[in-house]
């Protein structure tokens, strides 16, 4: 069972890290191609984006302690969800759509680390 949930664990790890590279580059190629954003708006975009990585990031290392991984990984992968959902359907209505949904993906993301941290007790 243990080598289950590790393997488990290195797949989610993977699809979060690989998450991070393909919205930091595909994002802004996006937002300055098909939107027709400025490259300052879609860098501002971008930062949106780590900056909620990192503010979750820290909230989740702290919190991993009292949390279990299950319900880290659910609340990760339930927030990334909702917000890649938001970007692809809402994106062509409203640029806010584009700013919320960065976010929302950001703070999914931001629980594999911790969930990496957490896994070895």
């Amino acid at each position: 069972m243990l080598v289950i949930a590790a393997v488990l664990l290195c797949v989610i790890s993977f699809l979060g890290y690989a998450n991070e590279q393909n919205f930091s580059s595909y994002g802004i190629l996006f937002a300055v191609k098909a939107l027709e954003w400025t490259p300052v708006d879609s860098s501002n975009l971008l930062s949106v984006f780590w900056a909620s990585t990192l503010v979750c990031r820290c909230v989740s290392i702290v919190s991993a302690k009292y949390v279990k991984v299950s319900t880290l990984l659910f609340a990760s992968t339930l927030t990334g969800l909702v917000g890649t959902i938001l970007m692809a359907s809402m994106t062509n209505v409203t640029p806010y759509a584009l700013w919320i949904g960065a976010s929302l993906l950001g703070l999914g993301n931001g629980n594999v680390l911790a969930n990496a941290l957490n896994a070895g007790k």
